[in-house]
């Protein structure tokens, strides 16, 4: 434990890095920083309201939040945020699981209101 201690405070960060390339590891955990930057930048989105997606379907279309809220957990969505206002139903899914949700839906039936999040999707929301 003492000779951990002691290299751990004779540890030189500064000369560490400066060191020629050879003294590195051949390989850097590149993974974890990747994973580390794409979580900073879906927290940030987040914060900022970014990362999803809502979609409105009109109360009186016979749908309820219920039953589309089991197709698309049956299909892998997952929803952020539900509610009603206004005569609409709403909720929010990721932006990744967005497009997906939506084709779900219009191939079930169930009407979108106020535009689509994709427009490949045109053909089944008529």
């Amino acid at each position: 434990m003492e000779k951990l201690l002691d290299t751990i405070a004779n540890f030189n960060l500064i000369e560490w890095l400066s060191s020629p390339l050879e003294d590195k590891p051949k390989r850097m955990p590149r993974r974890s920083a990747k994973r580390r930057s794409w979580s900073l930048k879906n927290a940030l989105l987040s914060l900022l309201g970014l990362d999803s997606w809502t979609f409105y379907v009109p109360e009186a279309s016979g749908w309820t939040g219920a039953q589309i809220e089991a197709l698309l957990k049956k299909h892998g969505v997952k929803i952020k945020g539900r509610g009603i206002a206004l005569g609409d139903i709403f909720f929010s899914v990721n932006l990744d699981q967005a497009e997906w949700a939506e084709y779900v839906m219009l191939r079930a039936g169930v009407p979108i209101n106020y535009g689509l999040f994709s427009h490949r999707n045109e053909r089944l929301g008529r």
